[in-house]
Parts: C-alpha cells; sequence; structure tokens
C-alpha cells in the first residue's frame, strides 16, 4: 500500500471519531486497537497498516501512508485520551 484512498481515509476517520465520541478507556488497551478493529471489519489491509502506523508513528513509510491532517488530528486526540486513562491501584495488587 503506497497511498491511501479518500474511501480509505474515510473509513480511518469515521472509526477514530467512533472512538473520540466514545472511548473506551480500557486502561490495557489503548483507544487505536479498537480502531484498528472498527477498520478491519472493512478493509483489514488498511487496518494492518493502522496498527503499524500506531506502533511506529515516526516510520517514514507510514507517516507518507497516513499524512492525512484529519487522521492525525484525530490521532492526537486519541493519544491524549490514552493519556489521561490511569490504571485503579487494585490494578497492580499482586503482580
Amino acid at each position: 500500500m503506497n497511498e491511501l484512498t479518500s474511501k480509505q481515509i474515510n473509513i480511518v476517520v469515521e472509526a477514530q471519531h467512533q472512538m473520540i465520541d466514545f472511548p473506551k478507556k480500557a486502561v490495557v488497551n489503548s483507544e487505536s486497537a479498537f480502531v484498528k478493529d472498527i477498520i478491519n471489519q472493512q478493509d483489514p489491509e488498511l487496518a494492518s497498516a493502522y496498527w503499524s502506523w500506531v506502533c511506529a508513528l515516526e516510520r517514514p513509510s507510514y507517516l507518507k501512508l497516513f499524512n492525512d491532517s484529519t487522521i492525525r488530528a484525530n490521532q492526537a486526540l486519541l493519544e491524549a485520551i490514552d493519556g489521561a486513562i490511569t490504571m485503579p491501584d487494585w490494578g497492580y495488587s499482586g503482580t
């Protein structure tokens, strides 16, 4: 995959919006993991590329592929949601 189509951009943006609007706040999973699952229902190859980008945001090939400003802005919002969630103390008990 060298470039996202407008349809693929829309798939990613819509999936991101679902998690931004109704975050899972699952602590052990990032919001992006749920975005990947939503994308996977429509385009497994795109879901795989999205997850690779999330895991290696600065890799040049993914920066080029996910260069849409809306996708990037939404990703920053998802990361902010993740950053605001902490595991309760009981989650560490006995580990």
